[in-house]
């Protein structure tokens, strides 16, 4: 008789207790509700701030099945959002990292204009700026290039040129003028004519000189004449 009543209490909490789950393990989560054990049943659990479900949303559901959880209820870190600003711009000091939270994000990233950029550059007469970039602020050390329109040169003589963003301001550029080339003779740039400027040639006579002006681009000859 004894060991019938043994077997009985041995029996009845298998059959109390079969298909039931003890609590499971959560890290950086908890359970609704917490109890150390469950019966076959689903179960819901959130996680700590800064952490979501593995396979759900927000809020996760692990069910009980012979025993065992499935699936087996875990917490993951949020995604961390990395913020990279234009060129000319840094990202507001001391500013924490943003986290995603219950579908928002702990903070909203901004981002400033660095010490030391340039606006947009100014608009240089008779030039064109070569690739111009939509972007409104240059990040310092930035430099454009520009060209001088068709008759028309800096005063060295080169048609393309490049300005400097330094300190927050663009750099004077070489401005482009009006420039002559005699056609009948090879000059060097030191004999470009300016506009407006007289010079003078040798027109093949002893004492003879031919004078030719610049005007707007053009080169005006006078006739083979003594020199005065």
């Amino acid at each position: 008789m004894w060991i019938l009543g043994f077997l009985l209490l041995t029996w009845f909490p298998a059959v109390l207790h079969a298909g039931s789950c003890a609590r499971p393990e959560l890290t950086h989560g908890f359970l609704v509700p917490d109890r150390q054990s469950y019966p076959e049943n689903s179960v819901t659990y959130a996680c700590d701030d800064g952490f979501k479900s593995a396979i759900e949303g927000w809020w996760g559901t692990t069910t009980c099945q012979n025993g065992k959880w499935f699936p087996e209820p875990f917490c993951i870190e949020n995604e961390k959002l990395t913020v990279d600003c234009d060129p000319g711009y840094r990202l507001t000091k001391a500013f924490p990292q943003p986290i995603c939270i219950k579908g928002s994000w702990t903070s909203i990233p901004t981002c400033e204009k660095k010490k030391g950029a340039c606006d947009r550059p100014p608009k240089i007469s008779n030039a064109t700026i070569l690739h111009e970039a939509s972007q409104e602020v240059f990040a310092e050390g930035s430099k454009l290039r520009y060209e001088c329109k068709t008759g028309h040169n800096t005063e060295d003589g080169k048609t393309q040129e490049s300005i400097t963003c330094r300190a927050g301001w663009w750099m004077t550029p070489l401005p482009c003028v009006s420039k002559c080339r005699y056609p009948y003779f090879t000059l060097t740039k030191e004999e470009l004519f300016m506009e407006g400027e007289i010079k003078s040639f040798d027109c093949g006579h002893a004492d003879h000189e031919q004078r030719a002006r610049c005007i707007n681009s053009e080169i005006f000859l006078t006739h083979c004449k003594c020199k005065t």
